[in-house]
């Protein structure tokens, strides 16, 4: 799991992780990128079968599961306003999905409006690709 994680957050985001100590906790976080993305990734039947106000109660896991979503989410917010803050939208780590998403976002995008992406659509897209990345990667590794 650790390989297809690696993988789908450095072709995906542009984000490779350091692969000894990835459980470095960015400022403005309580979790590092890695933990949350592998919490998010283990729970994500709670996230989707567990109505959204159940996740208040005073039940470690769904706190710690709410945590850990609400962190990937937080990061991808960080690395989308990262993107747009990079001359012609270009990271310097190459093209990457994350990076092609943001170049879709509303206030960068040349072409109709309607054609273009919100930050919540972007980070809604960038979370898909992670769960279906990290399955494919993982399942092929395994197989």
């Amino acid at each position: 799991m650790k390989i297809s994680l690696h993988v789908i957050t450095a072709a995906g985001y542009g984000y490779p992780l350091d692969w000894e100590s990835s459980g470095e906790i960015a400022a403005g976080h309580q979790m590092s990128f890695h933990d949350s993305i592998h919490v998010t990734l283990d729970r994500i039947i709670t996230i989707v079968a567990i109505p959204r106000f159940l996740f208040s109660l005073p039940i470690k896991h769904l706190k710690d599961t709410k945590r850990a979503y609400d962190e990937v989410g937080l990061y991808l917010q960080n690395l989308i306003d990262l993107g747009k803050q990079m001359p012609d939208n270009n990271s310097n780590q190459g093209e990457n999905i994350l990076s092609n998403l943001v170049a879709h976002s509303a206030n960068i995008w040349k072409g109709p409006i309607e054609h273009s992406l919100s930050d919540d659509e972007i980070i809604g897209n960038a979370f898909l690709f992670l769960l279906a990345g990290h399955e494919t990667t993982y399942i092929l590794i395994i197989t």
